[in-house]
């Protein structure tokens, strides 16, 4: 897909799996494929930076077969990823990050309703004085000041406090075990291309390759993330304070 000039490597129709989701550690290029397109599987990824380019701006130079490197990265996942484990965990880690974010919230909620209490009482004393025939500026002042705090934290109060948490995990997980259903279908037995692609950069976005060598052998290390829960879902526990991927 990408070449040199008059390599005779050209753009075609065809697509692959991993077709643009797959970035080279060393300078951040894509990784693509390099030489022999359309060769009985003997296509082979590399980056294409370095292809098109040379050493002195990537010096990653490692090739790897397009069916090795897909088979690789389709076990790895299978493996290591799309399990009902690895959503669990990513669970066990929103409910204490989202505790945190309750137990935080609780002690400020706490803290406004002592302070309520304490203006309603220094009102009470602010009026009485005025009643009992005190009455001046300062006094009407300190009332007016203390009518907009105690007003600002009175609507605090009424806003609606955080729901069941349990009720919203369960939710999420029931949620994410469907997506991830969803996902090892498509990939196992993708009856499109390019809607198994497409369902790949939703959830992992972009797979970054690290070239090693292993067994005296040119391989890639693959790093990413991955997201099952998505940010319609996330938006309703506030985030869960910012883990929206693993």
């Amino acid at each position: 897909m990408f070449g040199r000039e008059g390599g005779g490597l050209t753009v075609g129709p065809k697509r692959y799996l991993f077709s643009g989701l797959l970035k080279c550690s060393v300078c951040g290029g894509s990784i693509a494929l390099v030489s022999g397109r359309g060769r009985h599987g003997a296509d082979r990824y590399g980056c294409s930076v370095h292809y098109q380019r040379g050493d002195s701006v990537c010096e990653n130079a490692a090739l790897v077969r397009r069916d090795e490197l897909e088979q690789s990265l389709l076990k790895g996942l299978a493996d290591s990823v799309l399990r009902i484990e690895v959503i669990d965990y990513a669970v066990a880690r929103m409910e204490e990050a989202l505790r945190k974010g309750h137990e935080k919230l609780n002690a400020e909620l706490e803290r406004m309703r002592q302070r309520k209490l304490q203006l309603e009482s220094e009102l009470a004393r602010l009026v009485n004085a005025i009643a009992e025939g005190q009455p001046s500026q300062s006094f009407m002042t300190a009332i007016g000041e203390r009518e907009r705090e105690l007003q600002a934290i009175t609507n605090k109060l009424l806003e609606p406090g955080p729901g069941s948490l349990r009720a919203t995990l369960d939710e999420l997980r029931t949620f994410a075990v469907s997506r991830l259903t969803k996902i090892r279908e498509l990939i196992s037995h993708p009856e499109s291309i390019d809607l198994a692609r497409a369902m790949l950069a939703e959830h992992f976005g972009t797979f970054t390759l690290e070239p090693t060598i292993q067994g005296g052998e040119p391989v890639y290390l693959a790093h990413g993330k991955v997201d099952f829960f998505g940010d319609e879902a996330m938006a309703r526990t506030g985030g869960a304070g910012g883990l929206d991927s693993m």
